[in-house]
Order: structure tokens, then C-alpha cells, then sequence
């Protein structure tokens, strides 16, 4: 077995629990859309903006590290074929 293949068991372990984590908050991430409705309608403060655009770019980065293990992982133990 070469590294690359182990790393991709690694990336989808890693990237199991961080969707499992996504799923179980999801309650958090439809409460940020709705922050986001009531920011540009004017009707919170600023610190609860920022606190709502810093979770918002927090879940963006989750997501992205995500998909890019789910991807990068099931490649390199070759459950997706390669498309040439």
C-alpha cells in the first residue's frame, strides 16, 4: 500500500467527521442565512454582524476543507475513476 493511498483514508476519515459536524450543526448554519437577511436589512448591530459574517466565513472554509477531502480522497484510493 503507497502513501498516497493511505493519506486518502486519512482525508476521508477527516473529512466524515468534519460532515458529520455540519449535519449536527446545521441548526447554526440556517441561523447565519437568517443573520445575514437581518444584517441587510439593517435590523442588528454591528457586533452581531460581525460575529454573524465570521461564522459565515468560518462555515465557507469547513465546507470548502470538505469537499476538497472528500475529492482529493476518494481519488487517491481510486473510488473515482480519473477522467482524462
Amino acid at each position: 500500500m503507497n502513501t498516497k493511498r493511505v493519506v486518502g483514508y486519512l482525508f476521508i476519515v477527516v473529512a466524515f467527521f468534519l460532515t458529520i459536524a455540519f449535519i449536527m450543526q446545521l441548526g447554526s448554519v440556517i441561523k447565519i442565512f437568517i443573520g445575514i437577511v437581518l444584517t441587510i436589512s439593517g435590523k442588528i448591530g454591528a457586533e452581531a454582524a460581525g460575529e454573524v459574517f465570521g461564522h459565515l466565513i468560518y462555515w465557507s472554509i469547513h465546507v470548502f476543507i470538505t469537499i476538497m477531502l472528500w475529492k482529493y480522497g476518494t481519488k487517491w484510493i481510486k473510488l473515482r475513476k480519473q477522467v482524462k
